[in-house]
């Protein structure tokens, strides 16, 4: 698959609140399935991510959903073309709580692939990391954010979701 241009961490951070008609390209990284809130509103939520760390919430209210949600599938990549920025409050499920982005009426939605980090870099030149010096990369910040790593687990892994 060719490799997509996802929305750079640089152009995501220009966003303002209030911002509209705005065009961010990224991944699914995470859903919320659709629920009742305040009364007789719905809401639909989702993650997308860029592939660089930043990880940005999108609302769908109401009529939208049912138009939307069909085309928001786990670990697919999605253009959207004219969606509108809000302030982040409290309950914005990603971590970057700038702002979190409102699907409108006019918003356009297209799915472009499924994402695959192999298809984003090449995967022979991340850095090898063993387990064991892990925390020193954490504790210091140098961490990357893709790495290859080196160990032995003796433990079992409980699955906590799904990919």
């Amino acid at each position: 698959m060719k490799k997509i241009s996802f929305s750079t961490s640089e152009n995501l951070r220009k966003i303002k609140k209030g911002d509209t008609l705005i065009e961010v390209v990224g991944y699914v990284d995470q859903i919320f399935p659709a629920r009742e809130v305040s009364g007789n509103k719905n809401v639909f939520k989702f993650i997308i991510n860029n592939a660089d760390g930043i990880r940005i919430q999108i609302n769908v209210w109401d009529k939208e959903i049912h138009r939307i949600e069909p085309l928001i599938i786990l670990n697919e990549i999605i253009h959207i073309d004219g969606c509108r920025a809000k302030e982040g409050n409290d309950y914005t499920k990603s971590q970057f709580k700038e702002y979190e982005l409102v699907i409108e009426n006019n918003t356009i939605v297209n799915n472009l692939g499924i994402f695959e980090l192999e298809d984003q870099f090449d995967v022979s030149e991340l850095k090898l990391v063993k387990i064991s010096e892990i925390s020193n990369y954490y504790e210091n910040n140098k961490l990357p954010k893709f790495f290859k790593v080196q160990g032995y687990i003796k433990t079992v892994f409980a699955v906590k979701r799904k990919l």
